[in-house]
């Protein structure tokens, strides 16, 4: 907090891009970092529908609201590795998401992927989700 503004961020990790709607993703990854077999205790269906809707916008930023003020040239999907999260988060709603979810994660090493997870634990958690 400064006198006449208000500063927030999770970690200084490079997210990209760093701008709404996109950086949503990596909110939502910081909270679920590493995602392993007990993860389903607090990644519940509950808090995947919370993220639902954050995680839409940061795969495809063009649905999210207000978008159409943005500077066109800045909006893009976000990182890959970072909206793995949402594509996982998302795999609890229906087989054809968890499909979907695998088929973004699958073949991925640990480059692409944010650090703290992993392919075979992604996939663990998105079909063990569905």
């Amino acid at each position: 907090m400064f006198t006449d503004e208000a500063f927030s961020y999770t970690l200084n990790w490079p997210c990209a891009p760093n701008l709404f709607p996109m950086r949503h993703a990596c909110i939502v990854g910081i909270q679920v970092i590493p995602i392993i077999s007990v993860s389903r205790y607090y990644m519940d269906y509950d808090w995947a529908d919370s993220v639902k809707e954050v995680c839409s916008w940061t795969i495809d930023p063009w649905l999210a609201p207000g978008i159409e003020l943005m500077d066109p040239d800045l909006v893009e999907p976000v990182g890959e590795g970072w909206g793995a999260f949402c594509y996982a988060a998302s795999a609890r709603f229906s087989q054809e998401i968890a499909d979907d979810a695998a088929d973004y994660v699958r073949g991925k090493g640990p480059d692409f992927l944010a650090s703290g997870t992993g392919e075979a634990g992604m996939l663990l958690w998105i079909y063990g989700s569905s």
